[in-house]
């Protein structure tokens, strides 16, 4: 289940299992939640430059969120998708 929700972007590093969690068939993974720079996507960008209020409400987000934001904008190939995760984002 863990797997699943990983992304194939996600940086993890594989631990040594301890002899219990070997035994009973764990695998320990470290998650990397080092800090990452904000790339925001080319259609978020031009939305927050038109909008002011949606960008004073991004710019109210943690990090963390602006990130989760513009990576699920931005992992869409094609740009009518994005533009809407981009419209289903806004409240």
């Amino acid at each position: 289940a863990l797997m699943n929700m990983l992304t194939h972007k996600t940086k993890i590093t594989y631990l040594y299992p301890t002899p219990d969690a070997e035994r009973r068939g764990i695998l320990l993974i470290k998650v990397d939640r080092s800090k990452k720079n904000l790339m925001i996507p080319p259609v978020l960008e031009n939305a927050l430059k038109k909008q002011p209020k949606l960008n004073t409400a991004f710019n109210g987000l943690t990090p963390g969120k602006q990130r989760e934001y513009a990576g699920h904008i931005g992992d869409a190939k094609r740009e009518a998708t994005q533009i809407s995760r981009l419209q289903k984002s806004i409240p």
